[in-house]
């Protein structure tokens, strides 16, 4: 924290000369006016922060209107006075970030200025003076509406516009995955704390280090939109405003509890007769706030100086719902026995000699010939825990419950500083910590990962009133998540077990670990591996850095209040060293009948010490990429008359794109491939009956493993590939687009004059930077040759191989992503504090990030009667050739290539129903009607995109509605008072969660039992529908979920004609409930409160998948009997209890 509190200092030295804007504020504004309504020029106006007593003046203008700009959040007393008239007082005005809050036409009574006339706020307020669509999450309902994992994102899903298939229920690694709004991809969300984005760098749609509820004192959100100066990303913007202190000093303790003894068990493991597994959480936590003080510096009247402490730790112990079942060596086998080695049919596995072309008498191999490093990769397995067959049915032999540890204490405080009227500071610090101790591989005991982490970050902020019309606003913050996994036992390192096979490059694999090892083929079921280690990062230790700052200065005048500023933010992302290398070799053992070494059986071929293949990296890269962005905008607000407010504004942004400064980025670039230049690929021949590779120049033949691969020393194995230390080619491999003009309208029209009534709408455009998370170096920076056919005392004296590979390219000259908000509607105060919003909301996407697979092979290329010329001259007649050397890129065997070709279209009726909490009730409604549609990321190449691709998002829901309510239940000793009755019916209440929605839609497989390649290369093939999959409601069920003699197998050289979605997944039916029972103490100051929270109250089974894949054999006929089918399910009911403590 020290290290981020000194990079943010240095940041704010650097600025300090310059003016500030900060997300996090807000504006009250109003008109004074006299009985007859005539305006009042110069009457006093004061706020007053009724937590900590802040005020500041200003005089009505020549119009009779007021604007306080940039007050942080919480609720105020606003004073007028004028002579002649009496003074007005109201309370409890309640301000949320980025809000411009109207008080309306105020109208004074004539009187004598020593009489008040005082009102208090309640409810609900009609947005009169802004467009935006916006919604406000209190710390009442924060407070009062329990989320399962106490998981700030999911209180999102209370909002219109917003996917319910989101959510997360625990956050346990740290990271959270954010819901889709408003027919988006939910990496076009930005979500804040104090107005620091908290998006996982790599990963826009993770959010990073999130506060626990106690900590937060309201989440805004404005959905679409608003003001230019608000932008970023084209999506919703979601802003949690940390507590701060107040005049007195309050706090918290809490615990809370789940297990799962209080739960009931899951509807497929009641039906597999399963126990219920695992489901322990222990959250614990404190908060501490209040005025403080500074050695000889006097804060008497507790106005000055105030902090806020806040403590949480999430403590959790899961495991899977089954457990992974795997077919490990046994250690008969381990020692050359192999006589008891059966396929699951339960035939003996035969051996095969590789000297002798034999068998192994007995089916067991003489310890003379066991290879030592071979049987010690076997004896890093543990032994089999399930030798029963009448139960595995020789499937596995061993059953593996992951039980997963996890540990999260967080940390956040905050600190207010008013050391003039004119000026007032304040610091946000955090300090989020995790770890989670996991099995390295999902299916047997291997070593223990200690994946853990912390994010740190820090805002400063700083407001300076220059005068009642100016005022400056400065914030600077910064960001830094790690994330290091470690070996939390001493399992997994070469020397543990006297592995001493070598490498080739020992100095990359410096944590000598033991290389990744996998076994497939003899007929074996579910097999094993091990070392996959992060994908080649390990140990892996990622340090990411956002450090930002935003300028801003708001000038009011007459009806006019203008504001300016500028965001400007550094990212920097270090993915791990070695992530997608092979830095501790890679061994195969699998079955393979071209392996003149092959024993027929994998565990064999390892004792043996005979492999399959061998890879290993020759470098270890390290990916790392930075990026700025440079934000700039203008806008005003103008009550154009007592009823009309428009809302202009332009914010111009400049995306750079990530680059490699290391120059250890690649990437394709079509213009640059000639395919003069490709490589020389062995051709499959045939040599005295049996399969061989040829090189084309002399035919001087190979193994046949290595048809398709590069004869060395022909072409450029790297052709195309240009890398980020290029000077000709743009650094982060596509052109930036300059600056992007994003302009911004909007109006709010009071209807009838009374803040009753407003007709508000608007249209807005927004871009979104386009990011990828930076791989490893390939070609030419980094190569991973191939050795065949080896074993393991003698490959490092071999020369291994390259082979076409995979590689991504992208778009020089794509087009940046856009999004174009359009909304009309009407809010209308419906009394009793409550607000009715009804609006038509329109998103529209465009230049929407997506990928081609643009070496993909031709439809009919693999048909040999259209054409002959592909036959394979090394296989038998009618056999056509391997893909690489029928691809539109020769030397490669897949190319990804990103651009902007997608777009989406979203449509919706928006309604919702808010009252905030007042006279002990708060309830929200909201319902959508809505249709989104995308291309899914992807785009085909011969195919129509619009037909191939274009269809119902994977998140669209036609129908949304969710209701969350909180209400005190009435004292039952108003009826009757004692003792008795106080204690045991006074201070209950009740708050819950019902939300009803449509389900996600999908599409249907297609599997042929004999593998027939009907369509002979090209995008893929769909099912042929032949009626309609739909069924009625009553008639869904776990065992027919749609109508499966909907489809059909298409015949070849035919594309199926389904489109990309056909049926929806089951809808949502839920009831969460919480209880409170409040105990107070010394007449209420303190309180103790009792919860006992249940999720899926009626334990309902809420179907939440099922099975999509049409199988069907040469005849046409479905074979798959779980078709249709469910095949998961949403938690049953799940408890927790809670006991917290308030002063």
């Amino acid at each position: 924290m020290n290290k981020c509190i000194r990079l943010l200092a240095a940041a704010t030295a650097l600025l300090a000369a310059s003016v500030g804007w900060a997300q996090t504020s807000g504006t009250i504004l109003g008109t004074v006016t006299d009985p007859g309504g005539a305006v009042i020029v110069g009457a006093k106006v004061t706020v007053v922060n009724e937590r900590t007593g802040e005020s500041r003046n200003v005089a009505t203008d020549n119009t009779g209107g007021f604007s306080f700009p940039s007050l942080q959040p919480g609720g105020f007393t606003v004073r007028i006075e004028s002579s002649g008239f009496q003074k007005y007082e109201s309370k409890s005005n309640v301000l949320s970030s980025s809000e411009r809050l109207t008080l309306g036409n105020i109208q004074l009574t004539i009187g004598a200025v020593s009489d008040t006339v005082s009102v208090v706020a309640e409810g609900t307020r009609v947005q009169t003076a802004s467009s935006e669509g916006s919604a406000l999450l209190t710390t009442a309902q924060i407070d009062s509406i329990a989320q399962k994992g106490r998981v700030l994102t999911n209180y999102l899903l209370l909002l219109p516009g917003v996917a319910t298939n989101g959510g997360t229920s625990d956050a346990a690694s740290g990271f959270v995955t954010v819901p889709n709004a408003n027919g988006l991809s939910n990496q076009m969300m930005t979500i804040s704390v104090d107005g620091l984005q908290g998006a996982d760098l790599g990963s826009q749609n993770l959010f990073q280090g999130s506060q626990n509820p106690d900590s937060v004192e309201e989440i805004k959100v404005l959905l679409n939109n608003y003001q230019a100066e608000y932008g970023r990303n084209g999506g919703a913007t979601v802003n949690l405003i940390t507590k701060s202190g107040t005049r007195d000093f309050h706090g918290t303790a809490y615990w809370y509890k789940r297990h799962e003894m209080f739960n009931a068990n899951s509807f497929f493991n009641n039906r597999s007769g399963l126990a219920k597994t695992k489901y322990r959480f222990n959250t614990r936590g404190a908060t501490l706030g209040g005025p403080g003080t500074i050695p000889g510096l006097r804060n008497a009247t507790k106005d000055k100086l105030f902090f806020f402490y806040s403590y949480d730790d999430n403590p959790s112990t899961t495991t899977p719902s089954s457990s992974a079942k795997t077919t490990l060596p046994t250690l008969a086998e381990r020692n050359g026995d192999f006589s008891q080695s059966l396929n699951p049919g339960g035939a003996l596995i035969a051996l095969r000699d590789p000297q002798s072309g034999g068998t192994f008498p007995g089916n067991i191999i003489p310890t003379s010939r066991i290879n030592k490093n071979g049987q010690v990769l076997l004896n890093v397995f543990t032994p089999p825990n399930q030798l029963n067959r009448a139960v595995s049915l020789g499937a596995y032999n061993n059953e593996f419950f992951n039980v997963v540890p996890n540990v999260r204490p967080g940390h956040v405080f905050k600190i207010d500083y008013k050391p003039t009227a004119n000026d007032s500071l304040y610091f946000r610090g955090s300090l989020l910590r995790f770890q989670s101790l996991n099995s390295s591989v999902t299916n047997w005991d291997f070593a223990r990962n200690s994946f853990s982490g912390q994010t740190r970050s820090a805002v400063l902020g700083y407001t300076r009133i220059l005068n009642p019309s100016m005022v400056n606003e400065f914030t600077a913050g910064i960001r830094r998540p790690e994330e290091i996994t470690t070996i939390d036992n001493n399992k997994g390192f070469r020397k543990t077990y006297g592995f001493t096979a070598g490498q080739f490059h020992p100095e990359i694999n410096f944590s000598d670990l033991l290389p990744l090892v996998s076994f497939t083929g003899g007929g074996l079921q579910n097999t094993p591996d091990f070392g996959n280690w992060q994908a080649g990062r390990f140990p892996q230790q990622e340090q990411d850095l956002l450090l930002y700052i935003q300028d801003g200065f708001t000038y009011t005048r007459n009806k006019h209040t203008f504001k300016a500023g500028v965001y400007a933010e550094k990212d920097r992302i270090a993915t791990g060293t070695g992530f997608q290398t092979l830095p501790y070799g890679s061994f195969s053992f699998n079955v393979d009948a071209t392996n003149p070494n092959d024993a027929r059986h994998p565990f064999a071929n390892a004792l043996l010490g005979n492999f399959q293949t061998y890879s290993e990296s020759e470098k270890r890269t390290k990916p790392a990429a930075v990026a700025l962005n440079v934000d700039w905008y203008i806008q005003d607000s103008w009550k154009v008359s007592k009823k009309l407010t428009l809302e202009l504004g332009l914010r111009v942004a400049n995306f750079q794109p990530w680059y490699g400064w290391h120059g250890f980025s690649t990437s394709f670039a079509p213009e640059r491939y000639n395919p003069k230049d490709a490589p020389l690929l062995y051709q499959p021949a045939l040599v005295n009956g049996a399969r061989l590779a040829r090189d084309p120049r002399n035919g001087n033949t190979r193994p046949a493993a290595l048809i398709g691969s590069f004869v060395p020393g022909t072409g450029n194995v790297a052709l195309g590939t240009v890398t980020s230390k290029d000077p000709n080619y743009p650094r982060g491999f596509y052109e930036n687009a300059g600056e992007l003009f994003q302009p911004r309208f909007g109006f709010a029209y009071d209807m009838f004059g009374n803040g009753k009534t407003a007709i508000r709408g608007g249209i807005s455009q927004q871009n979104q930077s386009a990011r990828y998370e930076p791989s490893a170096a390939g070609a030419p920076l980094n190569y991973t040759p191939v050795y065949y056919f080896g074993d393991l005392n003698t490959f490092l004296g071999a020369s291994g191989d390259l082979a076409p590979g995979t590689i991504t390219g992208h778009d020089r000259y794509r087009r940046t992503p856009t999004v174009y908000n359009i909304s009309l509607g009407v809010q209308q105060d419906i009394g009793g504090g409550t607000v009715f919003d009804a609006k038509y909301v329109s998103t529209l996407g465009r230049n929407l990030p997506t990928t081609r697979a643009i070496n993909t092979i031709p439809y009919g290329a693999r048909f040999l009667d259209i054409n002959p010329q592909n036959q394979d001259p090394g296989a038998a007649a009618g056999t056509v050739l391997p893909n690489n050397f029928l691809v539109p890129f020769p030397g490669y065997a897949g190319i990804t290539l990103r651009e902007a070709g997608g777009s989406s279209n979203y449509h919706a009726l928006q309604a919702s129903l808010n009252r905030r909490f007042s006279r002990g009730v708060q309830f929200g409604v909201s319902y959508a009607w809505s249709k989104v549609m995308d291309y899914g990321g992807s785009i085909p190449i011969y195919r129509t995109a619009r037909v191939w691709n274009y269809g119902k998002s994977g998140f669209d829901q036609t129908h949304v509605l969710t209701i969350n309510y909180s209400y005190d239940v009435p004292k039952a000793s108003k009826l009757v008072d004692n003792v008795l009755i106080r204690g045991a019916f006074d201070n209950w209440q009740i708050s819950g969660i019902t939300s009803f929605s449509s389900g996600t839609p999908t599409g249907i497989g297609l599997n042929l039992t004999d593998n027939a390649d009907l369509t002979g290369g090209g995008d893929g093939n769909r099912v042929n529908v032949i009626g309609d999959p739909r069924i009625s409601h009553s008639e869904r069920g776990f065992d027919r979920m749609f109508n499966t003699a909907a489809f059909a197998r298409p015949a070849r050289g035919v594309v199926g004609n389904a489109p990309i979605e056909m049926v929806r997944n089951p809808g949502v039916s839920n009831f969460d409930l919480t209880l409170f029972k409040n105990f107070p103490i010394r007449a209420e100051k303190e309180t103790v409160q009792l919860r006992w929270e249940l999720y899926n109250l009626f334990n309902h089974t809420q179907f939440s998948a099922m099975n999509t894949a049409a199988t069907f054999n040469p005849s046409g006929v479905q074979t798959n009997t779980a078709f249709g089918q469910a095949t998961a399910a949403r938690a049953g009911r799940i408890m927790q209890v809670s006991l917290r403590f308030r002063f």
